[in-house]
């Protein structure tokens, strides 16, 4: 999120919002302003500004010194109060909650405070600097009175603020734990010691989100203290005075970490590492500061004379032992001669045996400085065990330790020129570890999960910083490496050095080759994959890691690092060694080794099973059974020699550490082709040996009886299935009696089908027109006037009422009826009714009214002539709502009925009355299409009332000739 966005919403947020900076206001001002009038009026603003944010500031630090004050009173008093307060607990009151909920709202207000500082802090560096960009005014006298200095210190005294709160929950710890008859988790110390096996992983946070994740860890674990020499575990509490700043009364809470780490000019421990191979280790020196009340990092020596000698060794999953950490203490004067491999140089102690392991690896795999980290820490642990430690590192620095820059005699660059040259790079992100030896608490679950906590598995400060200060010798990059926001700090980093017109020994080569930002062709580069299996909280808790997909793009953005082409890899015009190819790394267990020798066992046992059926039919079988057996005996052979190459195939890439090339694709065709052909061939010799016995039989045919049963219809003298063969693929989609009664109309598709009902013969088809391709979904005869005009519903091409001569059979005209058919238009059906629609308000309606049936609703229409062509045009009169589908319409009776196939009903509408009336259909099937009512009777012995109706199905294609009773519908067959 940008500042802006930020910076307004917590003004519309927040409480203190009302007391921000006016950045807007600063920022428009500045925008519109030019000359030196308006220049003093700037600066009056910015310093009254200045002024009213730091007084706020002031006061509310002044308030939450009084209000810590109060609640350490509390806390003395809470331990006297314990027994008492399991008395009062019955009533519903206890001092241990009370202080809690006291404890957690004084944070609440930290949280907020400290939210404000940095805001406003950032806001007017970046007001500042908008001003000298727009105006080439130079703001000195902002930078000479350290105004952000007031914004360091005031957070600094926050964060202290957070030391003794920590105090207070340790107590409410402490005393809630005896009041229950348990022993505190705030008491004695426990030792530490130099070999460290736990369970790890690492967290990115965002810089503004740094207080509050610490913040949430103080309720659960004290911070830890650090001194000289050693940690001490959490010491009493100290008074404070609501006039003195807390940072000249808090013991330091944080140190400075300085770590030099080893490696060879190849790299070799890197690529180990980021690879993770079974014993991967890593050697480092390192060493602890004090803070010293500078805001810049901590980039000094080691205070008097401690190193400490690390070694960090990875082990797989599958070997039965755990990652571990082992050091040792080392005088700061014998660091150089401990690394020439001098033996003076080992310490006399329990540790001689590691040192000396630690020293031949050193002199064994020729290590040197190569990078240097410096980071403040802040630790969180309960002092009577490490079960559960947390730390938090801020201000990561990385500085290049390269023998070209280090002086021969020194193990380590000088200080003093690496602050003045600003040698070093600024890590982005607050870095979280979590270290367990138990099983995560549930409060660690619920934090961990929190939208401002990234969970970063396997990061490595040493590989992050040997890929951003070497990148032509990285063959492998790690998988975080592609982070938008890392890249954005490299490129401004790479701008810094361009800028200085210095050569970039960030990026030198072994043959001392200086390479600059622009000099590095086009490309891509791949990174080391992250798909490990974990051994942190987080995989344990069956969530999956998300660093930017790891591997969803893996493509840099004009960065500063080398690329190179997707094919082959390019040298440039400097004689550099050959661009470094990186690849994902493939993780090789023994496990690997196996599934390749269990996937080579299965293809041997379809082989042998092969080879033993093949025997099994020479030997025993017939002649035919012989030929059958020679058939698989040659593809057995080959599937036991496809199968041997591939082993070794595969067995080369494991070896190899190939990405890809594993799957087979060609060896199960192979075999099933193969398998295909013997199988035919065995049933060609017996089908033609047993083929004449079946042309000398004599099978006779056995008469299937015939069924009456049609999709749940039985003919009767009530119903009757017309005889009608129609051609393939002949739907029909409506029913349509002519006026004589003789013949009923159907289409489908772009053809009419003209039945001749006492025949039950079909006496033609006609083709609607070659030329375009309707698709016909009603018919209707219009007025009696003209009884060869037929009004065809068509849905494609378009939604259209074609006006049909029979007696020519020519299209006469065309209707367009989109404009009424709704927001998706759809042609369903089309009848007509020579009496006026009863809503109708038009006076010259005189040729009755028609209905068109779109998908859910009936729109009433007639048509109109036009006075200059005489062409009729559509006049809407009506809409009627319908919930479903219409499959047909059709007018009986001065009634319209609509056939609703999908719920199974014929819907009816009066058009004198516009009364409604529904019937069931007689089966359950939604495939009706068409309905069409004949004034004749059945017979003469018939009720009154009864009348003909033919039902027409798509599919199967059937016409049924039904009884219908408008009182009782459908009458049962």
């Amino acid at each position: 999120m940008k500042y802006e966005e930020q910076f307004n919403r917590f003004c519309l947020e927040s409480k203190h919002g009302y007391q921000s900076l006016q950045y807007d206001t600063l920022k428009s001002f500045i925008q519109r302003s030019s000359g030196n009038d308006s220049e003093g009026e700037f600066v009056q603003i910015l310093i009254d500004e200045l002024g009213r944010t730091k007084q706020f500031i002031s006061v509310k630090i002044k308030e939450l010194r009084i209000t810590l004050q109060r609640l350490q009173n509390q806390e003395d008093d809470l331990q006297q109060k314990c027994q008492s307060s399991k008395s009062k607990r019955e009533n519903g009151f206890s001092p241990i909650q009370r202080l809690t909920e006291l404890t957690d709202n004084f944070v609440e207000e930290l949280k907020e405070l400290a939210k404000f500082t940095l805001l406003n802090g950032e806001g007017f560096r970046m007001i500042v600097e908008q001003h000298d960009k727009l105006t080439g005014v130079v703001s000195n006298w902002y930078f000479a009175q350290n105004h952000e200095q007031f914004f360091g210190r005031a957070f600094n005294e926050l964060e202290a603020f957070l030391f003794h709160v920590s105090a207070v929950y340790g107590t409410i710890r402490s005393v809630q734990a005896e009041c229950e008859g348990s022993k505190g988790s705030d008491s004695e110390e426990n030792g530490e010691s130099d070999v460290f096996e736990r369970k790890s992983v690492k967290y990115w946070v965002k810089a503004e989100d740094t207080f509050a994740v610490k913040a949430a860890l103080i309720k659960h674990l004290p911070v830890y203290v650090f001194k000289d020499k050693k940690r001490t575990k959490f010491p009493a509490k100290q008074k404070i005075s609501p006039d003195e700043n807390l940072l000249e009364s808090t013991p330091p809470s944080t140190t400075w970490v300085s770590s030099v780490y080893l490696d060879n000019p190849s790299l070799a421990c890197y690529h180990r590492r980021v690879k993770l191979e079974e014993g991967a280790f890593l050697i480092r020196l390192r060493w602890y500061n004090l803070p010293h009340g500078k805001n810049s990092p901590r980039i000094d020596g080691p205070p008097g004379a401690e190193v400490f000698v690390e070694r960090k060794t990875h082990h797989e999953s599958w070997v039965w032992e755990s990652s571990i950490k082992e050091r040792f203490l080392l005088a700061e004067d014998d660091v150089k001669g401990y690394m020439l491999g001098e033996s003076k140089s080992i310490p006399r102690e329990a540790k001689k045996a590691l040192a000396s392991d630690i020293q031949g690896q050193i002199t064994k795999e020729n290590l040197q400085p190569l990078v240097r980290t410096v980071y403040k820490r802040t630790a969180f642990q309960l002092p009577d065990n490490n079960d559960v430690r947390i730390t938090i590192d801020v201000d990561l620095t990385m500085i290049d330790e390269g023998d070209r820059l280090r002086c021969e005699s020194e193990w380590k660059r000088n200080e003093e020129g690496i602050i003045k040259n600003q040698d070093y790079r600024l890590f982005p992100y607050t870095i979280l570890e979590v270290k367990l030896r138990i099983p995560p608490p549930e409060w660690l679950d619920a934090l961990v999960e929190s939208p401002f906590i990234r969970p970063v598995p396997k990061f490595s400060k040493f590989q992050h910083s040997a890929a951003s200060f070497f990148p032509l010798k990285v063959k492998e990059f790690p998988y975080w490496y592609n982070d938008d926001v890392i890249q954005k700090n490299n490129r401004v980093y790479n701008k810094v050095i361009s800028d200085r017109g210095k050569n970039d020994y960030l990026f030198q080569d072994e043959d001392s080759a200086y390479v600059t930002a622009g000099d590095h062709s086009s490309g891509t580069l791949n990174y080391a994959g992250s798909s490990r299996e974990s051994i942190t909280m987080t995989i344990e808790s069956g969530k999956i890691p998300d660093i930017q997909e790891e591997q969803k793009s893996l493509r840099y953005r004009n960065f500063i690092l080398p690329k190179f082409s997707k094919t082959h890899h390019k040298t440039n015009p400097d004689n550099q060694k050959e661009q470094p190819k990186a690849m994902k790394r493939l993780k090789v267990e023994p496990k690997t080794y196996f599934a390749n020798e269990r996937t080579f066992i299965q293809w041997l046992t379809s082989s042998l099973l092969l080879v033993t059926l093949s025997g099994a039919l020479v030997s025993l079988g017939d002649r035919d059974a012989r030929v059958v057996g020679l058939l698989f005996m040659p593809l057995a052979i080959l599937i036991l020699i496809y199968a041997a190459v591939m082993f070794y195939l595969r067995l080369y890439r494991i070896r190899h550490h190939s990405k890809s090339g594993y799957h087979d694709v060609i060896g199960p065709a192979v075999l099933t082709v193969f398998l295909c052909v013997a199988m035919l061939s065995t049933f060609s010799l017996h089908f033609r040996k047993y083929s004449s016995l079946f042309k000398e039989e004599d099978i006779p045919e056995i008469p299937l009886p015939k069924s009456n049963l049609h999709f749940g219809l039985h003919e009767s003298h009530r119903c009757h299935r017309l005889n009608i063969s129609l051609p393939p693929f002949f739907e029909p989609s409506d029913a349509l009696l002519d006026h004589s009664g003789l013949y009923l109309w159907t289409c489908s598709g772009n053809v009419l089908a003209k039945i001749h009902l006492q025949s039950e013969k079909v006496e033609e088809y006609i083709q609607i027109s070659e030329k375009e391709r309707y698709d016909i979904e009603g018919l209707t005869f219009g007025s009696s006037a003209a009884p060869d005009v037929i009004y065809i519903a068509t849905e494609y091409p378009t939604n259209q009422a074609l006006l049909y001569n029979l007696q020519d059979q020519t299209v006469v005209d065309a209707i367009e009826l989109n404009q009424f058919l709704g927001e998706k238009p759809v042609f369903e059906g089309i009848t007509y009714s020579e009496m006026s629609w009863y809503g109708n308000p038009q006076k010259d309606n005189t040729s009755g009214t028609f209905f068109g049936s779109s998908t859910d609703f009936i729109q009433v229409f007639f048509l109109k002539s036009e006075t200059s062509s005489g062409k009729p045009v559509p006049v809407p009169l009506q809409a009627i709502e319908v919930e479903t589908k219409i499959g047909s319409l059709t007018v009986f009776n001065n009634s319209l009925f609509a056939l609703l196939d999908n719920l199974r009903v014929l819907r009816s509408w009066d058009l004198a009355t516009s009364e409604m009336r529904e019937y069931k259909l007689p089966t359950a099937s939604k495939q009706w299409e068409g309905i069409a009512f004949d004034n004749t009777v059945l017979n003469s012995s018939s009720p009154p009332g009864e009348v003909i109706t033919y039902l027409v199905m798509d599919s199967p294609p059937q016409i049924w000739q039904l009884l219908f009773s408008r009182e009782k519908g459908f009458l049962e067959c």
